[in-house]
């Protein structure tokens, strides 16, 4: 029988482009929703498409993120810059085979292992208009926005520290003038410098006879890095003495795919089996790279065949695709590649039971 080919997209919610988080909550969930970064309100009317609308949160959440309002309006207000990412949104289709009140604990499901086990907010609505085209939209959080735990994200705005006291051996109160200078030149810019940090610059020359020469060697070493290799920064999380979580940032040297299948093992009864395959693009350390917009090709051998295209172009370093049965029993491989990363393959067995007739 004919098969239909499943929609599922993954795009990055950007207000370069004049998009909103907020007014994308307000399309897929049907509510009237007031946007604090614009002063406007957004509301969409989905009473007679919508099916089911709601929010999942990760244990650590605040339970005030429960609120739609509350929870894209504090996006909003995190990302501030004009060209800020908001939120990845995703659509998919929903199979009309299945059976409709099985919707939303497939999407529930869905949500759960693959986003907020992970520590992302899911906002999911089901849309369905009676038109054969059952569908989901999701909006996802890209970064925590705060959490129940002691210590809450914080912002990292001091790339020098103590090394001017280490390395440079700097009294602790010429250390901390230089660096407050330095930070400041590193943000603005010396043809932006605020005047008050082009005083304490003069200061600093003249209270620790230091020349220009000197104050542009220190920028060069700790902030500009000019010359130098590749500043590579580790972030741990200590609990009760004990690091108990390490994550590296570098300028990505090289990548890599992460590649999951919902199951490698599928079974054909009366009608086909499916797979979920979700693809990340990640550097050297295990970090997404959400700028790599790859072309991802997939290639199946076997007793399987893809459902949608060969090619999928990766939105935030993240693209996916599905695999089903053809009627034989047998293995199946799933080869996965992209630029600049090696191919992963993955081995599937199809079991096929004779059809029951009742």
């Amino acid at each position: 029988m004919p098969i239909p080919c499943p929609h599922f997209k993954i795009t990055i919610v950007k207000r370069s482009q004049g998009q909103s988080a907020v007014a994308g909550a307000a399309y897929q969930s049907g509510e009237r929703l007031f946007s604090e970064y614009d002063q406007k309100t957004k509301f969409y009317n989905k009473k007679k498409e919508l099916v089911h609308a709601e929010i999942m949160l990760p244990s650590h959440a605040p339970p005030g993120y429960a609120d739609r309002a509350t929870l894209w309006n504090a996006v909003e207000a995190v990302e501030n810059q004009w060209n800020s990412q908001l939120a990845r949104r995703i659509v998919l289709a929903l199979p009309v085979e299945v059976p409709k009140e099985r919707y939303l604990s497939m999407i529930k499901e869905f949500c759960q292992e693959q986003f907020v086990s992970k520590g992302m907010i899911a906002d999911f609505a089901i849309h369905d208009k009676g038109d054969g085209n059952p569908h989901a939209h999701i909006l996802l959080t890209l970064r925590a926005m705060g959490t129940a735990l002691p210590h809450p994200p914080f912002v990292m705005d001091d790339t020098i520290g103590e090394l001017l006291e280490t390395q440079e051996h700097f009294s602790p109160s010429k250390a901390a003038a230089v660096r407050d200078c330095l930070l400041a030149a590193g943000k603005y810019g010396l043809a932006g410098l605020p005047l008050a940090y082009k005083v304490k610059f003069g200061w600093c020359m003249l209270h620790y006879k230091m020349s220009f020469e000197d104050g542009v060697a220190l920028y060069g070493k700790y902030v500009g890095n000019w010359g130098g290799e590749a500043t590579r920064w580790r972030f741990d999380a200590v609990q009760d003495g004990n690091v108990v979580r390490s994550v590296t940032l570098c300028p990505s040297a090289k990548l890599h795919l992460e590649v999951k299948a919902s199951r490698t093992t599928l079974r054909e009864q009366d009608t086909y089996d499916m797979a979920a395959v979700r693809v990340r693009i990640l550097d050297e350390n295990g970090i997404p790279a959400p700028y790599a917009q790859f072309p991802v090709q997939f290639t199946v051998e076997g007793s399987a065949a893809l459902v949608g295209p060969q090619t999928a172009v990766a939105e935030g370093g993240m693209t996916g695709t599905y695999l089903r049965t053809v009627g034989t029993a047998g293995e199946a491989l799933l080869t996965v590649s992209a630029p600049q990363t090696q191919p992963v393959v993955l081995r599937f067995t199809i079991e096929k039971e004779d059809a029951v007739w009742n």
